[in-house]
């Protein structure tokens, strides 16, 4: 891949980014949030785990949500175009994405 295409691929990526620059801030932001309450407030204060795990839980937080945000990102999308209120627009653009190299 040269370089013209790389970054006419990132600044197509970039465009919807900020398009839905709301929603991706959500998606992004919220689910290490609650995987911390979850793990580090919850579960410690009820005795599930121990007080000690909570040292280890940054790197597994980052790594979960690196791995999930992925997963999400191309999942979605997929979802949604097989809805029946999907345009023709949005098929040919997650077409084009899944297509990219």
């Amino acid at each position: 891949m040269n370089v013209k295409t790389f970054l006419a691929m990132l600044r197509r990526d970039a465009h919807v980014a900020r398009r839905n620059f709301v929603t991706l801030l959500l998606q992004t932001l919220f689910q290490p949030m609650l995987l911390v309450f979850v793990f580090g407030k919850v579960m410690t204060t009820s005795g599930l785990i121990q007080p000690e795990y909570k040292g280890m839980l940054l790197p597994g937080i980052i790594a979960l949500a690196m791995l999930l945000s992925g997963v999400w990102s191309v999942a979605m999308p997929l979802v949604s175009v097989n809805s029946r209120n999907t345009s023709r627009s949005a098929r040919s653009e997650l077409a084009a994405g899944l297509m990219a190299p």
